[in-house]
């Protein structure tokens, strides 16, 4: 599949109807849908840096602001930065799971072990995991989502073929590939978790500069 072949969901259809020529398309764009949404979940690889925010004095909670029509699966790194090395472009140090909370929707609570004891603009770094939300086509928002979605399209349409396939008593029925593609939906989340390792294991832990 080509870098660039998919713009949004609706996209996905030209790939699925070639096999499954009966399925009606609302069907086959609620399965994409839903397929990237798990793809996202299962293999968490959609991992969205979020605007900086200014760390305040003695505060503790902060309230996560994101463009894209999705939703905070976890917190993925949280850092904190100054104003000298933001402005050099260098990220921040990364501070210690324990020491911060998430709340869903959007509530970073830290600990009082990091509360930041003097103000620092643009301070606070983050990194969270995201999953679209049904109904809605956050892919198309930058090129770095757009990549994502053509990156991990494979996944995405094996986990729509499964779903669609395995529905009972449909002219497109068929269980035995069905399983194949299962198969292949779960080889693609297993890359996507490795890549997730190799990622962890490459960033830095101290400011730089």
């Amino acid at each position: 599949m080509s870098q660039g072949a998919i713009k949004c969901y609706a996209d996905f259809y030209k790939f699925i109807s070639t096999e499954l020529s009966a399925c009606p398309q609302p069907l086959i764009d609620q399965k994409v849908k839903a397929g990237a949404r798990r793809f996202c979940q299962d293999s968490e690889r959609w991992i969205v840096t979020l605007d900086s925010q200014n760390l305040v004095a003695k505060q503790a909670e902060y309230v996560l602001d994101w463009k894209e029509c999705s939703d905070i699966v976890r917190i993925d790194e949280v850092r904190f930065n100054t104003k000298d090395n933001v402005a050099l472009g260098y990220h921040g140090i990364v501070k210690d799971a324990e020491d911060y909370d998430f709340s869903p929707p959007d509530i970073l609570k830290l600990r009082q072990a990091i509360i930041p004891a003097a103000d620092e603009v643009n301070g606070l770094e983050v990194n969270a995991v995201m999953v679209p939300q049904f109904g809605e086509w956050p892919f198309n928002e930058n090129d770095e989502t757009r990549a994502f979605l053509n990156l991990w399209a494979e996944g995405i349409i094996a986990r729509a073929m499964y779903e669609l396939l395995r529905m009972g008593k449909k002219r497109w029925s068929d269980n035995g590939l069905a399983a194949q593609y299962l198969a292949d939906y779960n080889g693609k989340v297993t890359l996507a978790k490795t890549e997730n390792s190799r990622k962890h294991s490459r960033r830095t832990t101290g400011l730089r500069g």
